[in-house]
């Protein structure tokens, strides 16, 4: 890349694995229904292989590729933590 010297980004730093990557995650507004945006999000982070857990919050609690979802925000647990 171009920019000030020393500024170079190197690959290392761009790679999608990171210990971010292990945190769990929340989709608002997942869906079962594959027409709907929120199923499509939910479906590219589980097909992007995501390390971290995926939670769909969906009010119908419904099971969304196989994932159970959680109807409220409100039921997310705090801090890094795994449902399974």
């Amino acid at each position: 890349m171009t920019g000030t010297p020393g500024s170079e980004e190197r690959a290392d730093d761009l790679s999608p694995v990171s210990p971010v990557s292990s945190l769990p995650i929340a989709v608002i507004g997942a869906s079962s229904n594959p027409d709907k945006m929120g199923f499509q999000i939910f479906r590219n982070i589980k097909e992007a292989g995501y390390a971290g857990e995926i939670v769909p919050v969906n009010p119908k609690g419904e099971v969304i590729l196989g994932v159970p979802s959680i109807k409220s925000a409100a039921e997310l647990p705090e801090g890094p933590t795994s449902r399974s």
